[in-house]
C-alpha cells in the first residue's frame, strides 16, 4: 500500500468535515469487492475441501479473457485465495500436518491438476515462512533459518519435479519467480525461467509483478534493473497492452516498493506510463482504474492530465488515494486553474 502521506499539491488545507460535504457518497469499490469475491470464494472452497469447484473456476480463470472490470486477471485473485487459507503464523506441527493432508488429498483425486500442485507448492512455502515470519532479517531468531531454507527449497523441487502438469497454469511462473527472490536467485538463473514463462503467457499480468518483486530493492534489487525489465515489457506486449503493461509495472511498484516516491525514486518515465494510462482506460475504463491513475497523473504534476482525469471519476475511492479521500481533494483543488498560485 501507498504511503499514507502525500506532500501537499495546494495552498492551504481543507478540513475532513468540508472534504465529506463536497464529496459525493462513496462506498466500496466495485473492483475492489469483486476481488475480495474471487479471493473469499477460493479461502472458503479450499477450508472445504471443495476441490471440484476450485478445478472449475480454475479452468474458467485461466481463460485470458476472465479479468476484472480493472484489467486485473481472476486467476491471480483465486490463487490469492488459496495462499490465504494455507497460511499460518503458527509452527504447530498439527496445524501444517492437516493443511498437508489437505492439498495432498486434492493432488491425489486430481493429479493432472495444475493448481493442486501450486497449492500443495504454496502451502510448503508458507509453512517456510511460519518460521521466519515478516519481519526484517535481523528480527528473525538464528534456529528459524534453517527451516525457512528448507521448506522453500522443498516448494521449489516439488514445483519442478511436477513442471509439466504445474506449467499449464500461468501462475507456475509467477510462484517461482516469487521463490527466486526470496532464496536469491542470480540473473542468469532467473532469465531463462522468466522468458520462458512470458513466451508462453505474455498476457498474464502475475508474471511481471512477481518479476517486480525479484527487482525490488528490498529483495537486492535496483531501480536501473526494473526499468530495463519495463522497458522489454512494453516492447514485448505493445501489440496487446499499447504502453499499458509499462504502467502496470510501475503501478505495482508503487504499491509494493516506492510508495509516493515513484517517480523521485525509481527511474519511471511519465510520458511513457501518461501514454499507458490513455491504454488502458481506452480497454478498462473503470472508476478503480481512473482514481488510481489520476493519483499518478497528480504525483508526477501533471496538472492537466490530474484535472482531466478526476474530471472522470464518478466516486472518488479512498483505497486509489493511499487511503486517504484528503489526497484525492488535494489533487483535484491543485489541478483546477483557479488554484493556482500567481507566482505560477
Amino acid at each position: 500500500m501507498r504511503n499514507r502521506v502525500i506532500r501537499h499539491l495546494c495552498h492551504g488545507l481543507i478540513s475532513l468535515s468540508l472534504l465529506v460535504a463536497v464529496l459525493p457518497a462513496h462506498g466500496q469499490s466495485s473492483e475492489l469487492t469483486e476481488r475480495k469475491a474471487i479471493r473469499s470464494s477460493a479461502f472458503t472452497d479450499v477450508k472445504n475441501a471443495n476441490f471440484e469447484r476450485l478445478e472449475a473456476l480454475a479452468e474458467e480463470y485461466r481463460n485470458p479473457t476472465a479479468r476484472t472490470a480493472s484489467g486485473v486477471w481472476k486467476l491471480t485473485y483465486f490463487y490469492s485465495g488459496i495462499a490465504a487459507a494455507l497460511h499460518s503464523q503458527r509452527k504447530d506441527p498439527a496445524i501444517w500436518s492437516a493443511k498437508q493432508k489437505l492439498v495432498a488429498n486434492w493432488v491425489r483425486r486430481y493429479p493432472k491438476s495444475p493448481s493442486a500442485h501450486l497449492a500443495y507448492a504454496e502451502m510448503l512455502v508458507n509453512r517456510g515462512w511460519a518460521y521466519r515470519g515478516d519481519g526484517y532479517a535481523n528480527t528473525v531468531a538464528p534456529e528459524n533459518w534453517k527451516p525457512f531454507k528448507q521448506y522453500l527449497q522443498q516448494a521449489r523441487e516439488y514445483l519442478e519435479k511436477n513442471k509439466q502438469i504445474a506449467a499449464a497454469d500461468p501462475q507456475f511462473y509467477a510462484q517461482m519467480i516469487s521463490l527466486a527472490s526470496v532464496q536469491g536467485w542470480s540473473e542468469a538463473e532467473l532469465t531463462p525461467l522468466l522468458e520462458e514463462g512470458l513466451s508462453r503467457f505474455p498476457e498474464y499480468y502475475g508474471i511481471y509483478f512477481a518479476a517486480v518483486r525479484y527487482w525490488d530493492p528490498k529483495w537486492g534489487g535496483n531501480a536501473a534493473s526494473l526499468e530495463q525489465f519495463a522497458q522489454d515489457a512494453l516492447k514485448r506486449t505493445q501489440p496487446s497492452e499499447g504502453y499499458g503493461m509499462y504502467t502496470r509495472i510501475y503501478w505495482y511498484a508503487s504499491e509494493n516498493q516506492y510508495g509516493n516516491n515513484l517517480f523521485s525514486e525509481s527511474q519511471a518515465k511519465w510520458s511513457l506510463m501518461k501514454k499507458g494510462i490513455a491504454d488502458i482506460l481506452a480497454k478498462y475504463p473503470d472508476n478503480w482504474n481512473i482514481n488510481s491513475l489520476a493519483f499518478f497523473a497528480c504525483l508526477a504534476r501533471d496538472r492537466a492530465e490530474t484535472a482531466a482525469l478526476v474530471e472522470r471519476i464518478d466516486t472518488p475511492i479512498p483505497e486509489a488515494w493511499a487511503d486517504a479521500l484528503e489526497n484525492y481533494q488535494r489533487c483535484r483543488t491543485w489541478a483546477q486553474p483557479r488554484s493556482r498560485p500567481v507566482d505560477e
